[in-house]
C-alpha cells in the first residue's frame, strides 16, 4: 500500500454518471457478500428519493413553466410602465398555475425512484479527524487543490492508524512523493477493486490504477465500514445499482483528486 494515498485521490469518483452508461450488465448480481445486514450504525441503505406524488407535482410545475415563459416573453422590457404591469400580471398568473399543481403528499405515496445513502456512526476518531483536516487544508491552501474530503465521515469510517499518514503528508512540500508515509502503516490492501470490476467491468472506472485505489481504500476501512460497503454486493442488485450503491459510499467521504504532488 505504498502509494495508497496517491491512488485513492486519483480515483475518478464519477461512478453515478459514468458506470451506468459504460458496459454494466443487466442481470442481477451473484457476487461476494459480507452478510445480509451491516452493523446498524454503519450501513448503506436504500431510500426513496422521489415519490410518485412528488413526481406528479414536479411534472405539473414543468408543464406550467412553459405557459409562464410564453406570458413573460410577450411583456417586453420590464423596466418600462407597460412591461412592469405585464410582468406583474404574468407573475400573478403563474402563481395561480403553480398553486393548481400543489396538493398534499402522504407518507404512503408509492416510490417513483430509489437511491442509496451512506449512514455513518455518531462516534468519530478525534485524532484522525484533525490529521485529515490538516493534510487537506495543506493541499488546499498551500498546493492549490480545489476540493476537500468530508473528514468528519473519514474519521468515522477509516482505521485510526491512517491519521499517521495524514500527519506525515501534511508536512510534505507540494510535489513530494508520499509513498513512505503510507508504507509505514503496514495496511494490507483489500480486494474491493477486483470484486467490483470482476462483476461489473467498466472501461472508464475499472483501470488498473483505479482497481488498486479501490483495494487500498478497502484496506483503510474499519471492519464495520468494510461490511457496509460489501452490502452493495447483496443478491438482487443489477450492475447499475451496485455502482449507485458504491457511489453513496464514495460521495460520503468525497475523496476527490488533488494536485498536491503533480
Amino acid at each position: 500500500m505504498a502509494n495508497s494515498g496517491m491512488r485513492a485521490r486519483l480515483l475518478v469518483f464519477a461512478l453515478a454518471s459514468s458506470a451506468l452508461t459504460l458496459g454494466c450488465v443487466a442481470g442481477a448480481l451473484d457476487g461476494p457478500s459480507a452478510g445480509d445486514a451491516a452493523p446498524a450504525e454503519t450501513r448503506i441503505e436504500r431510500y426513496c428519493t422521489v415519490t410518485e406524488c412528488e413526481r406528479e407535482i414536479q411534472t405539473c410545475y414543468n408543464g406550467k413553466s412553459y405557459h409562464c415563459d410564453v406570458c413573460r416573453e410577450t411583456c417586453g422590457d420590464p423596466s418600462d410602465d407597460y412591461g412592469a404591469y405585464c410582468w406583474a400580471e404574468c407573475n400573478d398568473y403563474c402563481d395561480s398555475l403553480y398553486r393548481s399543481c400543489e396538493h398534499p403528499c402522504w407518507s404512503d405515496s408509492p416510490c417513483a425512484h430509489e437511491g442509496f445513502r451512506m449512514i455513518v456512526p455518531e462516534h468519530s476518531d478525534a485524532e484522525l479527524l484533525q490529521a485529515c483536516k490538516a493534510f487537506f487544508e495543506h493541499a488546499n491552501n498551500d498546493c492549490g487543490a480545489d476540493d476537500l474530503p468530508f473528514c468528519s465521515n473519514v474519521s468515522r469510517l477509516y482505521r485510526p492508524e491512517v491519521a499517521k499518514a495524514f500527519r506525515c503528508e501534511a508536512q510534505l512540500a507540494c510535489g513530494s512523493d508520499a509513498a513512505s508515509c503510507w508504507a509505514e502503516l503496514g495496511l494490507v490492501p483489500g480486494t474491493l477493486g477486483e470484486d467490483l470490476c470482476g462483476l461489473c467491468n467498466n472501461g472508464y472506472v475499472c483501470t488498473p490504477e483505479n482497481i488498486a485505489a479501490f483495494d487500498d481504500i478497502d484496506g483503510m476501512l474499519l471492519p464495520e465500514a468494510h461490511d457496509a460497503v460489501y452490502s452493495c454486493f447483496s443478491s438482487g442488485k443489477t450492475c447499475s445499482e451496485l455502482w449507485d450503491c458504491m457511489d453513496a459510499f464514495y460521495q460520503s467521504i468525497k475523496l476527490m483528486p488533488t494536485n498536491l504532488r503533480w
